[in-house]
């Protein structure tokens, strides 16, 4: 049986379909006339049954997963790096701990530590750039495709050492992952168009059911 998305991704949903999230004060979801509060360039929308809605819904929550783990073992890898761990963890961003190493062998080659500073430094807004991307993306999805650009230039970046330093069974690995992270990324990214451009009262409707499955949730757990 497929995963159903929960009712507050689905109200994530209904955010980006209106560029806001529905809230009491804005949009209620048991609120037979809803399409009087819908702004006007939103008549232009295609129609989505309950399931394709769901399909959506849950390829934005992969899209963010993953780049949580990204985020999670590129940090985890600097840090094992830093400190000459033997270890390394696959599901990396190459960028941050190619610059990292760049940066403290140049340090040790001209003596100076500007370079191991600088290394850190843009290592660690690399990580923090994907992690504000991860953060809003929850509510503006515009932000998996923001993510999707940066790690499709890590992506070329990864395949630019393979091409100067020869091919290794360890790039085989990461070439692997990144082709991973990438699809779930672009089917991130068609997921928000998909869900944009949808019928905004199949999107209620959705909505409607998420509340009703949540009510009665309540009421047999209370």
């Amino acid at each position: 049986m497929a995963e159903l998305a929960d009712a507050a991704d689905l109200k994530s949903a209904g955010a980006i379909l209106v560029g806001s999230n529905p809230s009491p004060g804005t949009i209620n979801p048991m609120n037979p006339n809803i399409s009087e509060m819908m702004p006007r360039y939103l008549c232009r929308r295609t129609h989505m049954d309950t399931v394709i809605v769901n399909q959506q819904v849950l390829k934005l929550k992969n899209a963010r997963r993953n780049l949580l783990l990204v985020i999670a073992f590129t940090a985890i890898n600097v840090i094992l790096t830093a400190f000459n761990a033997s270890v390394y963890f696959l599901f990396s961003a190459t960028a941050p701990l190619f610059l990292f190493e760049l940066g403290r062998e140049l340090a040790k080659d001209l003596q100076s530590d500007a370079f191991l500073m600088g290394g850190i430094a843009v290592a660690a807004g690399i990580i923090i750039l994907y992690s504000i991307c991860w953060f809003f993306a929850k509510r503006l999805p515009a932000f998996i495709l923001v993510a999707l650009i940066i790690f499709s230039l890590d992506s070329l970046m990864l395949i630019w050492l393979v091409l100067a330093s020869g091919f290794e069974v360890s790039y085989f690995f990461d070439i692997i992952f990144h082709g991973w992270v990438l699809f779930c990324l672009i089917s991130g990214v068609s997921a928000w168009s998909k869900l944009h451009r949808a019928n905004h009262g199949d999107l209620h409707a959705v909505l409607q059911e998420a509340v009703s499955s949540e009510a009665l949730n309540n009421d047999s757990t209370g």
